[in-house]
């Protein structure tokens, strides 16, 4: 048997835009989208403690304070 060390992988093709080849549904995310967005450090650090503090170590913290900030700043618009 041959021996692949010290030979290059075999090359893959480059996906030209991987979030517009991406085919999953809403359906397929149970009817959920993703929000992306940059804010400095700092702040999303705070963030981070403010949903560890909240809601705990569980899944979705950060989700669960985006909900909870946005639910009060509906009831208070």
């Amino acid at each position: 048997m041959a021996s692949l060390k010290g030979t290059k992988p075999a090359a893959r093709a480059a996906a030209q835009d991987p979030i517009s080849e991406n085919k999953r549904t809403t359906a397929d995310a149970g009817g959920k989208t993703h929000l992306q967005f940059v804010v400095p450090k700092s702040i999303g650090d705070e963030f981070k403690a403010a949903a560890l503090e909240k809601f705990g170590m569980d899944h979705g913290s950060k989700t669960k304070l985006f909900l909870h900030l946005l639910e009060h700043y509906q009831a208070t618009k």
